[in-house]
C-alpha cells in the first residue's frame, strides 16, 4: 500500500487524549510505531468529526473528498446533506459525511462501505450514471471546489 490510515473511534476528544497519552507511556508501542518510518514517508494526524453516520462499517470503503469554498459554508453544508441523502438513496448504502476538526476545516469527506472492491465499483457506477445526481453534482460547483478525489481503501483489522 501507498497510504496506510489507521482510525480509531472515540465519544470525545478527552477520550482520544486518553488514548494518546495511554499509547505515547507504553514503550512497546512507541518501539513499534518507529518502525512506521521505514514504510511511510509522511505521516499526519487528522481528527474528524462525523456529520453524517456512514452505513455499517465493512471491509472496503471508498472516501470521497471535497473542499468547501470558505464564502459559501453555511450553503455547502446543506448542499452536501441533500447529495449524501441522494447517493444513499440511488446506491442503497447509507453515505456519510465527515468534517475535520484539525487541519484543513473546509475538507469533507463522503464515506461509503462495502464488501468488495467490485462492490465499490458498482457504487460508483450506479451514483454516477444517475442523471438526478449528476445534476446535482453539476451544480456543486456553487459550493465547492473544482477538484474531488475518490480512494478505495480497505479495512485490515
Amino acid at each position: 500500500p501507498n497510504v496506510l490510515w489507521l482510525n480509531g473511534r472515540w465519544e470525545s476528544l478527552g477520550d482520544f487524549q486518553k488514548f494518546n497519552e495511554a499509547y505515547y507511556s507504553d514503550p512497546q508501542l512507541v518501539a513499534a510505531a518507529a518502525v512506521t518510518d521505514s514504510v511511510a514517508s509522511v505521516t499526519s494526524d487528522q481528527i474528524n468529526r462525523i456529520h453524517r453516520a456512514p452505513g455499517d462499517r465493512n471491509a472496503f470503503a471508498v472516501v470521497s473528498t471535497g473542499r468547501i469554498q470558505m464564502e459559501n459554508f453555511v450553503g455547502a453544508m446543506a448542499f452536501m446533506d441533500e447529495l449524501a441523502e441522494l447517493a444513499t438513496s440511488i446506491s442503497g448504502i447509507e453515505t456519510g459525511i465527515a468534517l475535520p476538526v484539525t487541519g484543513d476545516r473546509y475538507e469533507a469527506m463522503f464515506i461509503q462501505f462495502a464488501s468488495s472492491m467490485q462492490e465499490l465499483q458498482e457504487l460508483d457506477e450506479k451514483i454516477f450514471s444517475n442523471e438526478e445526481y449528476l445534476a446535482m453534482f453539476a451544480k456543486a460547483g456553487q459550493y465547492m471546489e473544482p477538484r474531488f478525489d475518490s480512494v478505495f481503501a480497505q479495512r485490515i483489522i
